[in-house]
């Protein structure tokens, strides 16, 4: 799962700072999604990316089974 979304939020700032990909993300929008089955992981994954001002969306998942 997305644990507490540090992953995510490394890569939406590599991909925003290193890419050709983050030059349009005005244009073309990026959004990191956190998946976990645990509360508490995406409790804190939604906190570490909004603090970081990161777009996304976190929802209840379990990345082992991708059809629950």
């Amino acid at each position: 799962g997305c644990g507490d979304g540090v992953l995510l939020r490394q890569i939406y700032s590599y991909v925003r700072s290193r890419t050709v990909r983050g030059t349009c993300l005005a244009e073309f929008p990026l959004t990191m999604i956190g998946v976990d089955s645990d509360a508490a992981a995406r409790k804190e994954t939604a906190r570490n990316l909004t603090e970081a001002g990161v777009p996304h969306l976190v929802v209840v998942g379990d990345i082992c089974d991708p059809l629950s």
